[in-house]
């Protein structure tokens, strides 16, 4: 019933009438792809899908016989969608290809390219540049300067898609063990001091050692952020660095995750299992952590209803760490000192408590990533016919496939815990449940970088 209900939901919101919600992209440039100029051209627009970083913008001109042509760029209009480019000279008889790159709120770098002719416009003085004249027709794409061609998107890059998906992996642990610190400390009666006392001693150091990779790897996440933007050879450049932590939306949320971890580690690192304040302030390292989190991803890129996007997905993470994130603790965590020390009972109260957090996060989840759904896609067909969507799609299996597989630990496996045998029976089912988790992140560090349809 759960799965039908998640399905349910996933297909109610692709097939949802919803507000047009596009990618960053390129809307309408003038000369348009393909244009024929009958006049000189002495200046371009390019106007965008959503409000752009100027500073991030580049717009470069190349002639067919490779030569880049010089001109500046400035912003057009008052909605930050569009910009102008002067060029230094009017261009004249010839084939000219633009490429373009730039970013928005979100920190996503896109980039395209397009070609226009100019006809019957003679150039005031004859140029040698020591190549024979080409026609009008516009060059076949293997004859264009690689640089100049469509740029791959560095946010598929497999590094990118990695330090993303570990990234995600490290804020539902965290908030995942925070969630799993509490049942110890309200179940500590029914668990026995001895287990609570086991499980929290490894609980802490993982906690500590979770909070420190994540502030490793935001220094490569940082890295691999400044030279999408600025470029491999300005990638630490201090000034560049500064600027787009303070000035981005993407910035904004990697310091609130920085933040979230230092606080998570101040708060894990010199407590027991019983310290309220050290897990209050633990819980507000989480807080800070789900908050940034959406800030780099489409949510951020959302103009008309970005607070509400941002405070949905910011719920959808939340949710997942209190589901996967625990669920990963008490396979890890609680499950195997229950077969060190057999307290096979302890056992049993703890999957109790976090099967009805389970039940209560994942219906969350369900019912936030359905609303992702309705902002990000048009109709039900853009399930099988758009990369994004397809996706989307393997995602939202894996989803039903990782709450079908908590269902049965629920219907069948919890009842009958309290043995050596079920103790071993809920390892395999909720490996197996853990398993398809990752697979869910995967797909969503992926969709995070996708242009949506």
């Amino acid at each position: 019933m759960h799965v039908l209900t998640i399905i349910c939901f996933a297909l109610l919101a692709a097939s949802a009438p919803r507000p047009m919600v596009p990618h960053l992209g390129l809307q309408s440039s003038v000369p348009a792809k393909g244009d024929t100029v009958r006049e000189a051209l002495r200046e371009m627009q390019l106007t965008f899908t959503q409000a752009i970083e100027l500073r991030y913008t580049q717009v470069t001109t190349v002639s067919t016989r490779g030569d880049t042509l010089p001109g500046s760029l400035e912003e057009s209009g008052s909605e930050q969608r569009a910009v102008l480019v002067r060029l230094a000279e009017p261009l004249t008889d010839g084939g000219f290809t633009v490429t373009w790159r730039t970013a928005g709120a979100d920190g996503h770098v896109v980039s395209g390219n397009f070609g226009f002719t100019v006809v019957g416009v003679r150039p005031v003085a004859p140029v040698d540049s020591g190549r024979p004249p080409t026609g009008y027709r516009l060059p076949p794409e293997h004859q264009v300067p690689p640089e100049h061609r469509e740029v791959v998107d560095v946010n598929l890059r497999a590094a990118a898609v990695a330090t993303r998906w570990l990234n995600y992996a490290l804020i539902l642990v965290l908030t995942g063990g925070v969630a799993f610190w509490s049942i110890l400390t309200h179940k500590a009666a029914a668990l026995g001091q001895e287990y609570v006392q086991s499980a929290w001693a490894v609980m802490r150091w993982t906690l500590v050692l979770a909070a420190i990779a994540s502030l490793l790897l935001a220094v490569l996440r940082l890295a691999l952020q400044s030279s999408a933007l600025h470029g491999a050879q300005a990638t630490w450049d201090m000034n560049l660095l500064v600027s787009m932590v303070t000035d981005t939306r993407w910035g904004q949320g990697w310091l609130l995750v920085v933040s979230g971890a230092i606080v998570l580690l101040i708060g894990s690192v010199n407590s027991n299992v019983i310290h309220g304040l050290a897990r209050a302030v633990a819980a507000a390292g989480v807080a800070f952590l789900v908050i940034g989190s959406p800030l780099a991803g489409h949510a951020a890129a959302v103009e008309k209803w970005q607070i509400g996007s941002i405070a949905i997905d910011g719920l959808h993470v939340l949710a997942a760490g209190l589901w996967i994130g625990t669920l990963a603790c008490v396979l890890f965590i609680g499950l195997p000192i229950a077969l060190r020390i057999s307290a096979y009972t302890s056992l049993a109260v703890l999957v109790r408590a976090f099967s009805s957090l389970a039940l209560v996060a994942t219906g969350t989840v369900v019912l936030t990533g359905s609303i992702s759904a309705i902002v990000h896609l048009t109709r039900i067909s853009e399930l099988w016919q758009t990369d994004y969507g397809q996706t989307l799609g393997l995602k939202l299996l894996a989803v039903a496939g990782t709450g079908a597989t908590g269902i049965y630990n629920w219907r069948r496996v919890q009842p009958v815990l309290g043995t050596e045998i079920s103790t071993v029976r809920l390892r395999r089912s909720a490996t197996i449940e853990l398993t398809l988790a990752l697979l869910v992140l995967l797909a969503t560090a992926f969709l995070v970088a996708m242009p949506t349809p």
